[in-house]
């Protein structure tokens, strides 16, 4: 259960369209902008929202939907139609063309369906050694979809914890401290003093702290979805791969 110390104030659909928001921020940063501004690092930094806040609702939906099947289905179908928008937005990122034999050229979607079998996994009635082989697997696979293996880890992290294994506090901070150690590298290699180093980590925790804080202290469970039924459930599915094939056709003619 997420701690309350203050009144909740959004429900699942208002965190998930400041998600998306957040989202095109980081790719318009990672499409349009160099690596070594602080604008880029600003962006990807708030982008960071996205995907452990997905992870989490991933976890949540994994509880409450009514038909795991068509919940997979769903993820499928649309991490089908997301690749070829994700390979032509991002397609400048790998020099000798987007291969999915390279780390991170599947897309998100691909990366949430993998995070959805290993909790069915996790949740099946299983010798132990069959789950870890499994589990294992997807985790390998996971290296090559867009967030890596950190996903799978997140919602294993929010798995655990909705089972009070864990706390969920203490989720989240393992949460963000993981995402602060993998940008770790890049901040010292893009930066050219302590400071600016320390400056882009500052950056890249805003988005995972700003995750916590909606998703602990605000997130209201009971309330009123912003938007009704599946024109709510496809919005967001339809806006990932939308977004993309827009970025990826301006960025044929455009980066500064």
């Amino acid at each position: 259960m997420p701690v309350t110390i203050c009144s909740p104030l959004f429900c699942r659909d208002r965190i998930k369209f400041l998600a998306i928001l957040l989202m095109t921020c980081n790719h318009i940063a990672v499409i349009f902008l160099k690596p070594e501004t602080l604008l880029y690092a600003f962006l990807t930094g708030i982008g960071y929202f996205t995907a452990i806040c997905m992870c989490f609702f991933l976890t949540e939906g994994f509880a409450y939907t009514r038909s795991r099947l068509n919940y997979g289905g769903r993820l499928f179908l649309f991490s089908l139609l997301s690749q070829p928008p994700y390979m032509l937005a991002f397609s400048s990122q790998h020099p000798d063309g987007c291969s999915v034999f390279q780390a991170g050229s599947l897309n998100m979607i691909v990366t949430l369906l993998l995070c959805f079998l290993i909790l069915c996994i996790r949740s099946a009635a299983c010798s132990t050694p069959v789950r870890i082989a499994l589990i294992s697997f997807l985790f390998l696979f996971s290296e090559f979809c867009d967030w890596g293996m950190l996903a799978p880890i997140f919602v294993l992290l929010f798995y655990e914890s909705r089972r009070r294994r864990i706390q969920p506090a203490y989720a989240w901070l393992l949460s963000c401290g993981l995402i602060l150690l993998d940008s770790l590298p890049e901040a010292l290699t893009l930066s050219e003093t302590i400071l600016l180093s320390l400056l882009r980590l500052f950056f890249t925790a805003l988005g995972p702290a700003a995750a916590a804080i909606c998703c602990l202290f605000l997130y209201d469970r009971k309330k009123e979805r912003a938007v009704s039924g599946r024109i709510g459930t496809y919005f967001f599915y339809c806006y990932y791969p939308l977004h993309l094939l827009l970025l990826g056709l301006l960025s044929r003619g455009f980066r500064f």
